[in-house]
């Protein structure tokens, strides 16, 4: 219905509309300075082009946040039955008077708007410099990333009619700054790989003939270098008895990243010779990514590691890479939603490797993030990410006068995974981040596991961090001296990245059990991981030293270190059984 009454006034605006848009005008977004490592340049050209995204507000983003609590695992014996895709599309679609009013402003200003989302609640439009100083009472500034010299066209403020007001959330880009996701040792993503370590960098060839490296890959002492044999003795985790019915899994990837399928080809050999070595993956484009070249210079360490580690782990289950070309990252993070989104069948399980500081980017785009997950998690997709590199400052450092929360594991319709390292007992490391978010609020599933780790620890550090946000994170798994093959070589890695990667797999094999007896998926997995604890093996740890003071405390039960700690597969597949 929605949907039809759209593109009926669509049509009608497009030819009808002349008369200008009268009304006041006043501020919908400000900073009052550019963001450090950006320097003015002056005013923009005003022939430059921008393409705008305006997002709508939609009309029921909280009942969409009950249907998903009513999907979610429950270990009462009711079988889920997920969202579709147009039942999600009815609780986002604007309503018609927000869709009346910001098409009617935009038509009688002469601007032509597509859709950009299945779901309606965006609008995308392509103007010059000089048209959007007019429309938003705006001065587009250009400016220079001091670290790559590249340029971006913003605006420190921006106005639209105060009619619109509650109609419009925002506008891209304007006063949100790029996120280069190939900046490697350097914030806001370098917590994607900050830990990058090559230290046992071996040779191809060195690898293959190693004595140690018998018995499907295993290395002798598991303590120096991971496989996929070792995670499978460490979390009782089967490598060949994946049942027919094999869930999907999809892996985002961004700044054109793409696997590398000779070195995958390559892994498999070493460290699964009991697969075949031609098992491979599907890249899906996005904003013009892809993986055509193949070229060993172009490929991707965090992409090599992802797919490497999931098709290694369940080699029966299909992954699909979301490959994303846009180098603006906000751009990118946006336009892999509305594209994810607007597939009638998405992958059951969705891998998104990356983390930046939550105070980095305006709060209504960490909320239209957060709630395209909602949208995710609502159709069957448990939508898992790592918690960040850096330790609890978020920089590896104890100069912090806070903690810093990184995005997107404070939203709370994400599975946020952390690191551990050890072989027994297991302890967290402490690159490892987490924390509480300053923007979103302490969601009903963790109540009960803040609240117990508040009371423990009292005022410890109280200061330093948000105790009524959004905790993080929620279970952890083995991050550190994970082998892969990069270029012909292999290395080690250690990283959250790594952790989230072989949590993904892990659910997607309990998905695959689950399709095999006829069941729903586990889609959003938060609500199991907080009522089912006794699926998770505890993590013990002293504290982390971090911002001149002692850190997070870790106590039994969820800690912001470990969360509850790993997956045990065994203990998880019985809760699972006794949920039906």
């Amino acid at each position: 219905m929605f949907i039809a009454n759209f593109c009926v006034y669509f049509a009608f605006v497009t030819v009808a509309f002349a008369k200008p848009f009268s009304a006041s005008f006043a501020v919908h977004e400000r900073r009052d300075t550019p963001p450090s490592g950006f320097t003015s340049n002056g005013s923009a050209n005003e022939s430059s082009q921008l393409i705008l995204r305006i997002a709508l507000t939609s009309n029921n983003l909280a009942g969409l946040e009950k249907a998903l609590y009513k999907t979610a695992f429950v270990n009462n014996g009711v079988i889920r039955e997920h969202l579709t895709k147009e039942e999600v599309e009815q609780f986002v679609w604007p309503t018609n008077d927000t869709i009346t009013k910001v098409t009617e402003w935009l038509s009688s200003e002469g601007i032509d708007f597509t859709t950009a989302s299945s779901g309606g609640d965006w609008l995308k439009i392509k103007i010059d410099v000089g048209t959007a100083n007019r429309l938003l009472n705006a001065d587009f500034l250009s400016f220079s990333d001091d670290s790559t010299g590249k340029e971006v066209i913003r605006t420190l403020s921006y106005s639209i009619p105060t009619p619109l007001q509650s109609h419009i959330q925002f506008i891209h880009p304007t006063v949100a700054y790029v996120i280069l996701l190939v900046r490697v040792f350097k914030f806001p993503i370098k917590a994607i790989r900050t830990s990058l370590s090559l230290s046992s960098k071996q040779n191809l060839n060195a690898l293959r003939n190693s004595q140690t490296l018998a018995n499907r890959g295993l290395p002798s002492n598991c303590s120096e270098q991971i496989t996929p044999s070792c995670l499978a003795d460490l979390y009782d985790f089967p490598l060949s008895t994946l049942p027919q019915t094999a869930s999907t899994l999809g892996i985002a990837e961004f700044e054109n990243g793409f696997p590398q399928e000779s070195d995958l080809m390559d892994f498999l050999e070493v460290f699964r010779p009991d697969i075949p070595s031609s098992l491979s993956f599907f890249v899906q484009s996005v904003d013009g990514g892809g993986n055509l070249s193949q070229s060993p210079a172009e490929a991707g360490i965090d992409a090599n590691l992802n797919v490497q580690y999931t098709i290694g782990l369940v080699p029966e289950v299909p992954v699909e890479v979301f490959s994303v070309g846009d180098p603006d990252g906000i751009n990118g993070l946006l336009d892999l939603l509305n594209f994810t989104l607007s597939q009638p069948t998405l992958p059951q399980v969705l891998l998104i490797p990356f983390s930046f500081d939550e105070d980095t980017i305006p709060v209504p785009i960490l909320n239209s993030l957060c709630y395209g997950y909602l949208q995710l998690g609502a159709r069957g997709i448990s939508v898992i990410v790592p918690s960040g590199d850096g330790g609890t400052p978020g920089e590896e450092n104890e100069t912090c006068a806070t903690f810093r929360p990184f995005f997107p594991s404070t939203c709370p319709y994400v599975t946020s995974v952390g690191a551990t390292t050890g072989l027994g007992p297991e302890m967290a490391v402490s690159y490892s981040l987490g924390g509480f978010s300053n923007v979103f609020s302490t969601p009903s599933y963790q109540l009960t596991a803040v609240e117990h780790y508040i009371n423990i620890t009292g005022n410890d550090n109280s200061t330093n961090f948000n105790t009524s946000g959004r905790a993080f994170p929620d279970t952890s798994v083995h991050g550190n001296d994970i082998v892969f093959i990069f270029q012909a070589q292999g290395l080690t890695i250690d990283t959250t990245i790594t952790s989230a990667t072989i949590f993904a797999s892990m659910i997607a094999f309990l998905n695959s059990v689950l399709l095999s007896k006829g069941h729903p998926v586990l889609g959003f997995l938060n609500p199991l991981i907080y009522t089912q604890p006794s699926g998770f093996d505890d993590i013990k740890l002293e504290s982390d030293p971090a911002c001149n003071t002692t850190g997070f405390s870790v106590v039994d039960g969820w800690d912001p270190r470990t969360g509850v700690g790993t997956l045990n597969v065994t203990k998880q597949l019985q809760i699972i059984a006794d949920g039906f």
